[in-house]
Order: C-alpha cells, then sequence, then structure tokens
C-alpha cells in the first residue's frame, strides 16, 4: 500500500522530564519509538511498565483500533521518533527484520503488563491491602538485547538503501537528456520521469524527518507537474542543473551522518531548483510555504478549465 507523500512518515522530537508522548483517549495515528531515554507507561493511574531505548510502544491500538487507554510520559529528558501507521504494512511486507524487532519489543512489553497484572490481581485476594504497598513491577532486562535498539537506524539505512536506487535511476535518466535541447515525445517523457522521480526523493527526505526539505519538496513538486506541460522549448538549462542537483545529492545519501550534512547543501540545491522553475515558466521561485503551492496549482486548475 502506497503511502500517501503528504504525510510526514517520522517525526523526531525532544522531551522533557514529565511530558506527555500519549494522552488518554487521544485516537492513535502513530506508533513510538525510543531513540533515547525513559518513558512510564500508566494504566488506571497504576504503573504498567517503564519503557528504555529501542523500544516501541502505541501500535498495539492500531490493531485494536481504539483510543489510547493509556498515558505516556517521560521519566527522563527524552528524544522519541514517531512514525505514521501507514508505514506498518510496508515494515511488514517489506522489512521483515524490522518486522521481528517490533514484535520482540511488543513481546517485552506484554511480559511487563503480564507481571503488573499478576501483581494487581495477588493483591486483591488480600484483605485491606494498602496500595501503597503493591510491588513495583520487575522491569524486565532488555538491555541485554541490542537488536532492539537499532530499529530507528535499520529505518533510516533501508531508506538510504532504496534512495540510492532511485539516484542511481535519476543519474541514468539526466545522462541521456544532458545534450537535449528540444525534447521529442519520448524524450519530454523522460523528463517528466525525471522530475517526478526527485520529487520522490527529496519529499520522501523530508517525510523521514529531515525537515529541512520540505521546502525543496513543495518546489519540485510543483516543477514535476510543469515539466509535464513543456512543449516546443529547450530543456538545456532544466536537465544541466537537475543533474547537478543529482550529482550533490548522490555525493550525500551514503550514510546516516552524511545525510545530515546533505542539510547544508539546501541552499546550493535550491537555487538550481530555482533555475528550473523559471526555465518551465514559473514566475515566483521563491515559493516558500504549502499555501503559496496551493494558489498556484489551484490557479493552474482554473486555466485548464
Amino acid at each position: 500500500m502506497a503511502i500517501d507523500p503528504n504525510i510526514q512518515k517520522v517525526i523526531i522530537r525532544e522531551y522533557e522530564p514529565n511530558e506527555q508522548v500519549i494522552k488518554l483517549g487521544v485516537d492513535n495515528d502513530r506508533f513510538h519509538v525510543m531513540l533515547q531515554g525513559k518513558v512510564e507507561i500508566r494504566h488506571s493511574d497504576n504503573k504498567v511498565r517503564l519503557l528504555k531505548d529501542g523500544d516501541v510502544f502505541g501500535i498495539e491500538y492500531y490493531y485494536l483500533n481504539n483510543p489510547y487507554s493509556i498515558t505516556a510520559t517521560t521519566v527522563t529528558r527524552s528524544r522519541i521518533a514517531s512514525y505514521h501507521v501507514s508505514m506498518i504494512r510496508e515494515i511488514i511486507y517489506d522489512h521483515p527484520r524490522l518486522a521481528n524487532q517490533l514484535m520482540s519489543s511488543l513481546a517485552n512489553q506484554l511480559e511487563q503488563t503480564t507481571l503488573f497484572l499478576s501483581k494487581v490481581l495477588q493483591s486483591k485476594t488480600s484483605v485491606a491491602v494498602d496500595k501503597a504497598k503493591i510491588p513495583e513491577v520487575q522491569i524486565i532486562n532488555i538491555e541485554s538485547e541490542p537488536d532492539l535498539f537499532n530499529f530507528h537506524d535499520d529505518i533510516l539505512k533501508s531508506f538510504i538503501t532504496e534512495s540510492r536506487g532511485l539516484i542511481d535511476e535519476l543519474l541514468s535518466i539526466g545522462n541521456s537528456l544532458k545534450y537535449v535541447e528540444v525534447p521529442n515525445e519520448g524524450e519530454t517523457k523522460k523528463l517528466i520521469s525525471f522530475s517526478q522521480r526527485l520529487n520522490r526523493l527529496i519529499g520522501g527526505t523530508a517525510s523521514m524527518g529531515f525537515e529541512k526539505f520540505a521546502c525543496l519538496s513543495r518546489k519540485t513538486s510543483l516543477l514535476a507537474s510543469k515539466c509535464s506541460e513543456i512543449q516546443g522549448i529547450t530543456i538545456r538549462a532544466i536537465i544541466s542543473n537537475l543533474n547537478l542537483v543529482v550529482k550533490m545529492l548522490s555525493e550525500c545519501f551514503n550514510d546516516l551522518e552524511t545525510i545530515k550534512e546533505a542539510e547544508n547543501k539546501i541552499p546550493d540545491i535550491e537555487l538550481k531548483i530555482d533555475i528550473c522553475m523559471i526555465s518551465v515558466g514559473i514566475e515566483d521561485p521563491e515559493l516558500k510555504t504549502q499555501s503559496q503551492i496551493d494558489k498556484m496549482f489551484r490557479e493552474k486548475e482554473g486555466e485548464k478549465l
């Protein structure tokens, strides 16, 4: 199932101690992964379990199709990634190792919850038990399970691998068009494919939590739309600048560190995309917001009617 390109698939946030990550009764459209810190899960004001680095939480409510019946509150300063639930099917069918990590984390948490319920049931068999004396749930030591800690990194590594394949396609298409002046029908189709793939790459990067790519994504979306309307004009400047953009990106999509460094190249990339936008007749390449892009699309649709 394809993921809506407008959905931000990954959001990474820093939380201060005692901040709520999950609120009781809220509808669930995301699940969460602990990158660093500790989070306490409570149900009916009782501590159910303590989450640590690598734990996945909230995903069960997607399958139950229910709002959250728990709260999740940070115990320490924490860094947490939240994933849109539309990624679940992609993970299960395309990334079995990640799916195994999800199941392992959920199994550990289920055991913690079972221990908690066992303690509660035992306490109810006693007469006039002081709630304060109910023993704390034994927290399972998952630090001996290093595979549980790399879920987020593995998601990004899978994304980079897929992006490298997309970049190879872009390099090939760009190379085949670099000497074209006014394109014929076949070359126009290649240009459209080129611009669409570039938009997929940049939009996908923005949705994976690299928010600085969002402004580029809005522009490449509009550029891809305009490239489909090109007739009888030279595309030499467009291809030249898009090839430079792809070359810069190809140097960055190697590992988790280099993709972060790509954000430093955004001003140069944006300048070259702006040149392409002017070349296809977009009068205001300095568009920065989605509302500006939406307005331009509405105006284009009005022209067609």
